[in-house]
């Protein structure tokens, strides 16, 4: 059975054995375990991405968070001799697609989309298409509920054929 805190820390443990190669493993426990091996359960979605996104990398392939939440910029306040005249608030609309992944990541040159989903969290109807759009367009999509949960879906990702194929040219 997988474990994604297993795999998680294996992966952080080996990064830093390649970093600090003249010394032991026992010397890296004792100076380096707490802060930079050691797993943090994700206990919310932003937490769960942010692990997702570590593990990936910590592969060596790319991976990053997709946010397609506007923005809310403030006008400068004018003073006058009567007092300050606050700026006006405007919302700056996001450019991204509604509906867009949580984690965009590309393996070994392929896209991959992961929407993170934690406890009745459902997709939306954006979320729907977006997701038909993109296995239409020949990439590759799936719903994580936790850490444990994507690690399974991301194996079987690893297993497709595609995917073997093109680790023999890495």
């Amino acid at each position: 059975m997988l474990n994604f805190k297993t795999e998680f820390e294996a992966l952080q443990l080996e990064k830093l054995i390649k970093r600090f190669p003249d010394n032991d493993q026992e010397w890296i426990n004792k100076f380096w375990y707490k802060s930079a091996i050691e797993y943090t359960k994700g206990s919310t979605a932003a937490k769960i991405e942010k692990n997702i996104i570590t593990y990936i990398k910590l592969l060596g392939h790319h991976a990053e968070k997709h946010s397609v939440t506007g923005r809310e910029v403030t006008g400068k306040d004018i003073r006058t001799a009567l007092g300050t005249i606050k700026g006006k608030k405007t919302y700056i609309p996001s450019q991204s697609q509604k509906g867009s992944a949580d984690v965009t990541a590309t393996i070994f040159g392929l896209s991959l989309k992961i929407e993170v989903k934690k406890g009745k969290d459902r997709m939306s109807d954006e979320q729907k298409k977006y997701r038909d759009q993109i296995i239409k367009a020949g990439g590759f999509y799936f719903v994580a509920h936790d850490e444990n949960d994507f690690l399974i879906k991301f194996d079987e990702f690893l297993g497709l054929p595609q995917i073997q194929l093109l680790k023999q040219f890495q």
